[in-house]
């Protein structure tokens, strides 16, 4: 488990691969989630890595900042169920520092798009 998501209510289901693309559920029964701004992806080394949410159940929200803490929030999406935030990445895959944020209880999914070239990770 990453550092970011210890001692926080928090399940992440076994990621499943199609092809290029992962599918990962995730429970989140803490609010505020509070699982730190990240953008780093460790297990694609490849440039082009793309990832976006879609909320399932509940509330919650995207929050993207400029640099690694919250005083340069720039943008934050608010998320419903049926909601996938625009995607955040430029063309070459780079993501800004972001955060899924629970508003209340929620499920929501992860649907990572590895680039042409990266193989999918065997975990």
């Amino acid at each position: 488990q990453e550092e970011r998501l210890r001692g926080i209510g928090h399940y992440m289901s076994p990621k499943v691969w199609i092809g290029q693309f992962g599918f990962t559920m995730y429970h989140s029964s803490t609010v505020p989630l509070n699982v730190g701004l990240h953008r780093e992806h460790a297990f694609c080394p490849v440039p082009g890595f793309r990832e976006v949410h879609t909320q399932i159940m509940g509330f919650g929200k995207m929050q993207q900042c400029r640099e690694k803490n919250m005083a340069s929030l720039y943008l934050e999406e608010p998320m419903a169920p049926g909601t996938t935030h625009r995607p955040m990445y430029d063309a070459t895959g780079k993501f800004p520092w972001h955060q899924f944020e629970t508003i209340t209880p929620s499920i929501f999914m992860a649907v990572e798009m590895l680039p042409e070239g990266a193989i999918p990770p065997e975990f």
